[in-house]
């Protein structure tokens, strides 16, 4: 799949009988310096696809384990056209490359459905100055959601500030470490006068904090502060 002369998407497609196990296989093989490692530098979206199981999609560098399904509602029949025509639409194509890929401790990784659309209805609230609810499970990817929302909150309006607020400490140092290792600047308060002291400045932009530090002994004349 080229995008103005530049390859974005590479797909393998097998005949129905055969596993779409193996399609997912001779892409990862091509992406090997013995083939054609080279052609798969600009690479960022990787298909692989038969008319009986659907379509799988990766990046570069995904293990097979990892090569996704795409969810969503279509009138179309044809489980391979289902997902093709959803995900290959010249504006999510697109959009998903430049909202929705990020490196995550050097490990190059694409969103999955429920994030995709998740962070998308967080955008729409935040359009609006509304509030609300993302509802996750354990394992399911909470963390980089945080991190493309807030990276379109501060990207589309240079005015706004990040601050994610967790109960524990331990959440406290993962999310430090989630947002660090994907290359965002995370600002990790120490305490509840260091959170009121970076609040009260215009920088940083994104930072984190325990929500018990969000209290009163942290700075002097507190509902003013709050309401200035």
């Amino acid at each position: 799949l080229y995008v103005n002369g530049i390859a974005l998407g590479v797909i393998e497609l097998k005949r129905s009988t055969i596993s779409i196990g193996e399609g997912i296989r001779q892409n990862i093989v091509n992406q090997q310096k013995e083939f054609i490692q080279s052609f798969f530098s600009t690479i960022q979206w990787v298909f692989a696809g038969n008319d009986t199981q659907s379509l799988r999609y990766g990046t570069i560098g995904t293990p097979e384990k990892y090569f996704l399904k795409w969810k969503e509602k279509s009138d179309v029949e044809n489980l391979l056209d289902k997902y093709l025509l959803k995900l290959c639409d010249k504006e999510r194509f697109l959009e998903i490359i430049y909202e929705f890929i990020l490196f995550d401790g050097g490990i190059k990784k694409l969103c999955r459905t429920h994030q995709y659309f998740g962070t998308k209805a967080a955008q729409e609230h935040v359009k609006r100055r509304e509030g609300g609810i993302i509802w996750h499970t354990q394992g399911s990817g909470k963390s980089l959601v945080m991190v493309w929302l807030a990276k379109w909150i501060l990207e589309n309006n240079p005015k706004a500030r990040v601050v994610i607020i967790t109960d524990r400490d331990e959440l406290d140092k993962q999310i430090e470490r989630v947002f660090t290792d994907t290359g965002e600047s995370m600002v990790r308060t120490k305490s509840g006068k260091d959170l009121m002291d970076h609040l009260g400045r215009a920088l940083p932009r994104l930072l984190c904090s325990l929500v018990h530090k969000f209290g009163k002994k942290g700075v002097d004349n507190f509902d003013e502060f709050i309401k200035e």
